[in-house]
């Protein structure tokens, strides 16, 4: 059996260098097998909670990855990734963060429609999108979320059904519309080969109190045989690793025999 963690947020300039030890620390304790650190990318939003890596700031992060992977080897397998925000017109920019660094793999998420930022409730009531019904936005995300999924760019997508953070459901009880599209993208992310995450930090959302993705957006990826691996999403270092077992046995009891993870781009898979 093999515990994956590839969703971390050491976030250097807040907490410094030192962040990558104790994260990496806090698996080896909480038995991971491999960690992947997922930084943020540059930010989608002015707003500086939203803040990410700058460009100027990306080599000394994979540097610092680098070094952590090298003082733990033999304890831990370390991987180095970011998480990226999907955004059209910064796709050029993404690959040119591929090919420039030695990135294992980059998650792909979408917080950000045109004005909407979904960390942020209260923005769709200034956003242009302010007066269309939950349906209609829900189609916009998941329609964000199969484009990334389809660039290529992305070896995985993360917190699948992040729109519950601006439009919350129940645990296991999206609205009935969401069901038909659920298994519309299952199909389609599914198709793409792009491996999903089952991020664990949903849990501790009050908007969420599951994984994502839910229950039953999970249940037609697995029916529609998309990859999976998993990450705690921890940005603290309190949280590295918090529900991964719990997740594991999830996707164990729907069928699911094995969990992917990334070096150099490359896509490999381990037993559960």
């Amino acid at each position: 059996m093999i515990l994956i963690d590839l969703h971390v947020h050491p976030t250097p300039w807040q907490r410094g260098p030192g962040a990558f030890h104790s994260f990496t620390e806090a698996a080896i304790r909480n038995g991971i097998d491999i960690l992947g650190f997922a930084e943020h990318g540059p930010a989608c939003h002015p707003d500086a909670r939203y803040r990410g890596l700058e460009d100027d700031e990306m080599e000394g992060y994979v540097r610092q990855v680098l070094d952590t992977k090298k003082e733990f080897a033999g304890e831990i397998q370390i991987f180095c990734g970011l998480e990226l925000d999907y955004i059209p017109q910064k796709s050029r920019y993404y690959q040119e963060l591929k090919e420039t660094y030695p990135f294992d793999y980059f998650l792909g998420s979408v917080h950000l429609i045109d004005d909407w930022h979904i960390d942020d409730p209260a923005s769709i009531k200034v956003s242009r999108h302010w007066n269309k019904d939950a349906a209609t936005l829900y189609w916009l995300y998941y329609q964000q979320v199969i484009a990334a999924a389809k660039t290529g760019l992305f070896q995985g997508l993360a917190h699948l059904d992040y729109i519950r953070r601006s439009l919350p459901h129940p645990p296991g009880q999206p609205p009935e519309f969401a069901r038909d599209l659920f298994a519309e993208v299952a199909e389609e992310v599914a198709a793409s080969g792009v491996v999903v995450e089952i991020n664990t930090r949903g849990v501790t959302i009050a908007e969420s109190a599951e994984f994502h993705p839910t229950r039953p957006f999970l249940k037609q990826l697995v029916l529609a045989g998309a990859p999976f691996t998993l990450g705690s999403d921890a940005h603290k270092v309190q949280r590295v690793g918090d529900g991964l077992k719990a997740a594991r046995s999830l996707l164990r009891n729907e069928g699911v025999a094995r969990l992917c993870y990334f070096i150099g781009g490359e896509q490999y898979e381990a037993e559960i």
